[in-house]
């Protein structure tokens, strides 16, 4: 079991939080989904066998959100 945590500026409310809740958590091998406007993040624990962050990210953006690239 993995765990990643992906900033996302537009986190503005509920509404996106349940929007992104209900996109990431469709995915296989996603077991929780804890999204924050507050903080603008979303807390995401995941079998790494099923998925991966890079997934994750990709369906944000489906869903409309932007992801904040990762510092390197």
């Amino acid at each position: 079991m993995a765990e990643t945590t992906i900033t996302v500026a537009e986190i503005h409310c509920e509404r996106c939080e349940h929007a992104i809740e209900t996109a990431l958590s469709r995915v296989e091998g996603v077991r929780a989904v804890v999204p924050s406007a507050a903080r603008n993040e979303v807390a995401i624990h995941f079998d790494e066998a099923a998925t991966s962050e890079a997934e994750l990210r990709a369906r944000l953006v489906a869903a409309g959100y932007d992801p904040v690239s990762p510092v390197s």
